[in-house]
């Protein structure tokens, strides 16, 4: 079953918005991509959704030619395994 990512206010999410099954939480200005946060719940993990979330909103940053500032310790496990030519940051 394929599950319909839709983009939000705050990011991408699955399910009802305001209590998403998955998210990720980001923001955009005009210098760059703000990764806070991603969650799965139990009954989706292992699935490989956090990974596809990330990876939209590195999609989104590549397109706009922005780079990517991470507060998220998943988004910044991905980045670091899957980036290729992006530029991003982990800030702690």
């Amino acid at each position: 079953m394929e599950l319909e990512i839709k983009r939000g206010t705050k990011g991408f999410y699955i399910g009802d918005e305001h209590h998403p099954s998955a998210e990720i939480l980001f923001e955009e200005n005009a210098k760059e991509f703000i990764i806070y946060h991603t969650e799965v719940q139990p009954a989706l993990s292992g699935q490989g959704i956090g990974k596809k979330l990330v990876n939209l909103v590195t999609e989104e940053a590549k397109k706009a030619n922005k780079p990517i500032i991470s507060y998220c310790s998943y988004a910044d496990k991905v980045l670091s395994t899957d980036s290729g030519s992006l530029s991003w940051n982990i800030k702690k």
